[in-house]
């Protein structure tokens, strides 16, 4: 760990988030020469004034402390000069100084890392959307990266641990902060399964600033950002906003134009955002790059049916234990349907508005017009939508002026 001491320092006296650790890195080639270098030769020009107060209060000494409490905890510390340090991070305007691992942290440069995001307070239909997508992702090979919060979070994680994949959550606060008690068996699950990170010491305090902060390092170790649902003032637009900024793909699954939870998303989707209908929309997006990494056959290897027990086993691990509230759970214990549909039609030639109808149907017996309130289509796109449908055997129209859906 030579070294790691410097960068501790170095951090603490730019403060989390900092630009100028880059710039350190480019100049200097690491923290322990920039150290060394300013104590013989200080240059004002690189340090605002509140900087230059922090190198004059802040001692290399009081960085030791860190780094013991770490080795007692069983924490690691990756830095920038450290062969582990993902590439992913060293490319982005700001790079973390230090990042602190609870668990395997793996070649993230050679995983293919998809992040998952959305609100705390989820639809059910968005818990759901989390749940399935990331379990069909992981047991495709890829890893789930989320930020170990209640809501999308945590149900992105439990997904690709229900699976027995691995996750990363990328916290907003120190490892050993007693942040969020509730999540702490999913805390401890992920990082028996993944890893837990962050870039804040130990003990440091979660505040309204830090998630923002830690929400960039999501992003850049991820080769995609998946929007579950985001609102106007949403925290994931953050992270959707970091993902375009470092050149990283944003996902985003379309909803109702008039809900609150999904005019965030459909803004992004607007400005240029990838519409997310099914897995395969992400698997397509990738296979080619790491066909070492990605199985297909796996990720379609159990039905809808047979994955919602799996999850809903893994759910209740949690809720027994009195870590996920009631009300929070019950409607992801629901089956998708109450007729178990078996929606496993190759639907890749769909058109995108056929696309977003097919995911709306969770009944045997369509009524159009509940369709329509749901999925936000209008008349004219529901009906091309149902024809196309039909067209491709996947409904057949029965009398009543329903549809039924064909498995």
């Amino acid at each position: 760990m030579l070294g790691v001491e410097h960068w501790i320092w170095l951090q603490q006296i730019f403060g989390y988030g900092s630009a100028k650790v880059a710039g350190v890195i480019s100049r200097f080639g690491s923290a322990e020469n920039f150290y060394y270098s300013y104590s013989k030769k200080p240059d004002d020009d690189l340090l605002t004034p509140a900087e230059s107060g922090r190198i004059n209060k802040i001692k290399l000494e009081d960085t030791i402390k860190i780094i013991e409490k770490c080795k007692n905890l069983g924490y690691d510390i990756i830095t920038p000069d450290d062969n582990r340090y993902p590439e992913r991070l060293q490319s982005i305007a700001n790079p973390p100084a230090a990042l602190y691992v609870n668990g395997n942290l793996p070649n993230m440069d050679d995983e293919v890392g998809i992040s998952i995001v959305g609100p705390r307070k989820p639809s059910e239909y968005g818990k759901k959307a989390a749940l399935s997508l990331a379990a069909r992702l992981s047991m495709a090979g890829l890893l789930i990266i989320s930020g170990g919060a209640t809501g999308i979070d945590s149900f992105a994680h439990i997904g690709a641990l229900a699976t027995g994949g691995k996750t990363i959550a990328v916290l907003g606060c120190g490892l050993n902060y007693p942040y969020l008690n509730a999540n702490k068996k999913l805390r401890e699950n992920i990082s028996e399964n993944g890893a837990l990170i962050s870039e804040f010491p130990p003990d440091y305090r979660a505040s309204k600033n830090t998630f923002p902060i830690r929400n960039r390092i999501i992003s850049a170790l991820s080769l995609g950002t998946v929007i579950i649902e985001a609102g106007f003032k949403s925290g994931a637009l953050i992270t959707a906003r970091h993902a375009a900024e470092q050149g990283r793909d944003v996902f985003v699954i379309p909803g109702n134009p008039s809900a609150e939870h999904y005019k965030g998303s459909n803004l992004l989707i607007k400005d240029g955002a990838k519409p997310l209908l099914t897995a395969m929309d992400i698997l397509e997006e990738y296979i080619n790059i790491y066909p070492h990494k990605i199985n297909l056959r796996n990720a379609f290897d159990i039905d809808d049916a047979d994955l919602l027990q799996k999850l809903r086993s893994t759910l209740k691990t949690f809720y027994d234990a009195g870590k996920v509230k009631k009300d929070e759970l019950k409607p992801c214990l629901k089956t998708e349907d109450k007729t178990g549909l078996n929606k496993r039609h190759d639907i890749s030639l769909l058109t995108e508005t056929a696309k977003i109808l097919y995911n709306y149907i969770d009944t045997k017996i369509i009524q159009p017009d509940e369709l329509a309130e749901i999925s936000g289509l209008d008349g004219s796109q529901l009906l091309s939508a149902i024809t196309e449908l039909e067209l491709f055997g996947i409904l057949k129209a029965i009398p009543g002026g329903r549809y039924e859906f064909i498995e």
